[in-house]
This record gives structure tokens, C-alpha cells and sequence, in this order.
């Protein structure tokens, strides 16, 4: 059966095989886990997931062991380094989803700081909406970890699950590029 919906939520809860369109095109055809989880490119990426993913550019360094954005400079673990060697041009876009985005006490050097503007109750989790040098980002977290509004901190990401696309053509950047 084929089910047509604009709502993202529906089609992943109810689809076994969903499509992702735009502009008359399909973008990416796959099980709605694996089109989370390996977006074929950005717009993909914005439209599937609740809350959306985490964007943000960044300027790869020569040796691609770090990501430069509006003057703050995040180290990359070897494992995004590696991925990234394929990357055609510096410019780069970074999705996070706000489930891979949590409160770094280590003072690591790929950690961004960041201040609490707002907290979004949902049950047994919170949506924790941060101010940062790079932008807005969006946290997940469990009910009894949510920091107040206006506290600071040092956020990190989980590098492995983080999305590259390139700035130019909006794709998803593999090993393979």
C-alpha cells in the first residue's frame, strides 16, 4: 500500500518503506531507521526527526582534525577525521541530533559552551534549547538531568553519530566521496 503524508512523524511511525520527496523528487527511499540514522543529504536530514537535527557550518582545517565556526574551533575525534578525508571542499555543514548532544564536564577540547534559554517539559525527558557561539542547538535529556534556564556549560557531541554534508552541494559526506 502507498500512503501519502507531509507529516514526518506519521510516516515513521507507520511505514515500513518510507520516501523522502521534495520538489518532485525522491531524495532518499529507505526503512525509516536507516533514513534517520544515514540522511542522503541536509534536507533529508531537517525533515526527518522530532525535534529536528542540530545544523550548524563549520570550516574544516587542512589535516581535517578540527572545524572551525564563527571563531570557535571544536578538535574532531579521529573517527569524524577519517570520515571527513573525503570531504571535496573546507566548507562543511554539521548535523547533531539533540539525542547525541550532552553536558561535557571534562573540558574537553571539543566541547562549545553554551547557555540554557529555554526548557521544553515533555514527561520523563526535557528539551533543553541552548545558545551558543555556532547557534541554537537543541539537548535531550532525562527529567532529573535538566539544568535550569540561564545556566552555562560546555556541551559535547557524539562525533560518530554526527551527520557532515557538504556546504556546496548539500550531500552527505562518506568515506567514499
Amino acid at each position: 500500500m502507498i500512503y501519502v503524508t507531509h507529516d514526518q512523524v506519521e510516516a515513521m511511525t507507520l511505514g515500513d518503506r518510507i520516501a523522502v520527496m521534495n520538489a518532485g523528487s525522491i531524495l532518499q527511499a529507505s526503512a525509516p531507521f536507516e533514513i534517520y540514522r544515514s540522511p542522503a543529504n541536509r534536507f533529508v536530514a531537517e525533515f526527518i526527526g522530532t525535534p529536528a537535527i542540530n545544523i550548524f557550518r563549520g570550516r574544516l582545517t587542512a589535516d581535517r582534525t578540527q572545524l572551525e565556526s564563527h571563531g570557535v574551533t571544536l578538535a574532531l575525534p579521529p573517527s569524524a577525521a577519517r570520515r571527513l578525508n573525503g570531504a571535496r571542499d573546507e566548507n562543511v555543514d554539521v548535523g547533531i541530533r539533540p539525542e547525541h548532544v550532552r553536558v561535557d564536564s571534562s573540558g574537553a577540547d571539543s566541547s562549545l559552551e553554551g547557555e540554557v534559554e529555554v526548557l521544553e517539559p515533555l514527561g520523563g525527558e526535557v528539551l533543553v534549547h541552548w545558545r551558543t557561539p555556532v547557534g541554537a542547538f537543541v539537548s535531550r535529556v532525562d527529567d532529573d538531568h535538566a539544568p535550569a534556564i540561564g545556566a552555562r556549560a560546555a556541551l559535547a557531541f557524539d562525533w560518530d553519530s554526527a551527520h557532515f554534508f557538504s556546504a556546496e552541494t548539500q550531500q552527505r559526506i562518506t568515506i567514499e566521496s
